[in-house]
C-alpha cells in the first residue's frame, strides 16, 4: 500500500466520521432542544434529510476530485455516492486499490 493510498483511507475516513457525527448533532438538536415550528412540523424531518443529501453530494464532489487527479475514470461511484455516502467510499478506496494493483502487476 502505497503513501498516497494510505493518505486517501484517512481522508475518506475521517470525513466519514466527521460527517457521520455533524448528522447525529443536527438529529439530536432537533429531537431534543425542538424550535416551535409550529405548524411547520414537516421541517423536523426534511431538514435531516437535505442535510444528507447535501453532505452527500459534498462526498461525490470530493470523489470526483480525486477520480479525476488519479486519472481513473468511473461514474458509478459518484452515483453510489450520492445515494448512499459509505457504500461511495467503500466502492472508490476499492477501484483505487484495484487500479493501483493492476498498474503494479507485470504483463
Amino acid at each position: 500500500m502505497t503513501k498516497d493510498h494510505s493518505r486517501l483511507i484517512s481522508k475518506y475516513a475521517i470525513l466519514l466520521g466527521t460527517f457521520a457525527l455533524l448528522e447525529y448533532l443536527v438529529r439530536q438538536f432537533l429531537r431534543e432542544r425542538t424550535l416551535d415550528f409550529g405548524d411547520y412540523q414537516i421541517l423536523k424531518t426534511t431538514i435531516p434529510i437535505g442535510l444528507t443529501f447535501l453532505l452527500n453530494i459534498v462526498t461525490a464532489l470530493l470523489i470526483n476530485y480525486d477520480t479525476k487527479k488519479n486519472g481513473i475514470k468511473t461514474n458509478y461511484v459518484t452515483l453510489a455516492t450520492i445515494l448512499y455516502r459509505p457504500i461511495g467510499v467503500c466502492a472508490f478506496l476499492l477501484f483505487i486499490t484495484f487500479e493501483k494493483n493492476k498498474a503494479g502487476q507485470p504483463n
